[in-house]
């Protein structure tokens, strides 16, 4: 269990408290889910970047960091549904995307391949952390400093979530398309 494994798995056991935190605990709540939305999103940048940096890329990594990534993030959008902030449907795309790049990854490696890695998903994923962090940062300043914003957070966050589920949108078609000659094997 090298460092960068350690931080896959650290996304892993705290995601469940993002959600617990943003639904029962106020606006503390709010802050804290803040904060584990950094700790889940650094976490992410580091374990890559260690992995790569001192060669510790292991199977291990390669199955559990989609996963955690997956789940950290998923956590985040029911929570959103929950608090009734993100529409269902755009909740739907976003796992919708998420099971169609599992069950490509399960099929390649059935049958000895790697789904590479493809720029949408790299951009889908910057995406949703700035967006996250973007919309958590919004709450938390309004909660804490009873500020009235220029515009409709409502609005906004909609956009935000909006924009989000479009480029994930894409990137589960770029990953079906780019991906397709492995659903063409499942027949062989």
């Amino acid at each position: 269990m090298n460092w960068p494994n350690k931080l896959t798995t650290l996304r892993l056991f705290v995601a469940p408290f993002f959600f617990l935190s943003f639904i029962y605990c106020g606006k503390w709540g709010k802050l804290i889910s803040l904060l584990i939305a950094g700790i889940i999103e650094l976490s992410d940048l580091f374990d890559g970047l260690m992995a790569r940096r001192y060669k510790q890329i292991t199977d291990f990594g390669k199955i559990f960091d989609p996963f955690a990534d997956s789940l950290a993030r998923f956590t985040y959008f029911i929570t959103f549904l929950t608090a009734g902030l993100m529409p269902g449907w755009m909740v739907l795309i976003i796992f919708y995307r998420d099971s169609i790049t599992s069950v490509l990854r399960l099929v390649a490696s059935l049958r000895g391949s790697v789904v590479a890695a493809r720029i949408s998903g790299k951009i889908k994923a910057e995406v949703q952390a700035i967006g996250v962090l973007l919309i958590l940062i919004m709450i938390n300043i309004k909660d804490f400093f009873n500020m009235t914003y220029p515009f409709d957070l409502n609005k906004v966050i909609y956009y935000i979530f909006l924009t989000i589920t479009l480029i994930t949108f894409y990137s589960a078609i770029d990953y079906t398309v780019g991906n397709f000659h492995h659903i063409k094997k499942i027949k062989k």
